[in-house]
């Protein structure tokens, strides 16, 4: 697969995935997420620098309230809100056009790690995006699981 094949597949699969009509008021569920590593190479092409964490462990790709790469987003941005599980859900009441299952959102996730390894077959298919270490991401899922965002 090339890398514009990988494009046009990982474009299809965000296509295919329910809309939210987002009221733009959940950012502080963005924090730090895993993506593939072919999402997290795109970003940066995109970006044209390598996005680094903040202390505060607030996504570094919110600005001003809005998500600077909303277009090309990784699958697990897209799935917030269209999960239909209480830890999934917006929490201010947007509905996605379809409610998926956890089983649903994991074949979908599985789908997009298979395109990154056709293009990264010797990486992890997952990368943490902001480069945290391992304490600042052991701090983030203490403090969400602290407010009951995470189990």
């Amino acid at each position: 697969m090339t890398y514009h094949e990988a494009l046009t597949a990982l474009d299809a699969l965000y296509a295919a995935l329910p809309t939210v009509p987002c009221k733009r008021q959940c950012q502080a569920s963005c924090g730090v997420i895993v993506m593939t590593r072919f999402e997290w190479v795109r970003m940066q092409r995109k970006l044209g620098y390598k996005p680094k964490g903040k202390p505060t462990l607030i996504c570094p790709m919110l600005k001003h309230g809005a998500c600077s790469v909303h277009s090309i987003r990784p699958l697990i941005c897209r799935l917030w809100g269209c999960i239909d599980d209480p830890m999934m859900r917006c929490p201010f009441g947007c509905q996605p056009s379809a409610w998926l299952t956890m089983e649903d959102s994991r074949r979908i996730l599985s789908l997009g790690e298979a395109i990154s390894r056709a293009i990264y077959p010797e990486d992890e298919a997952t990368a943490w995006a902001q480069g945290l270490n391992p304490d600042e991401i052991e701090t983030f899922i203490g403090a969400c699981q602290r407010l009951g965002l995470m189990r």
